[in-house]
């Protein structure tokens, strides 16, 4: 039960910095 937590709690940062990236480097997604 704390094992999805915590990948929870990492992924939501993870998501957020690689969508930020991708749309400032990218854009054209």
């Amino acid at each position: 039960m704390e094992m999805p937590r915590h990948d929870r709690a990492q992924e939501s940062p993870q998501v957020l910095i690689v969508g930020q990236d991708g749309m400032a480097l990218g854009g054209t997604n």
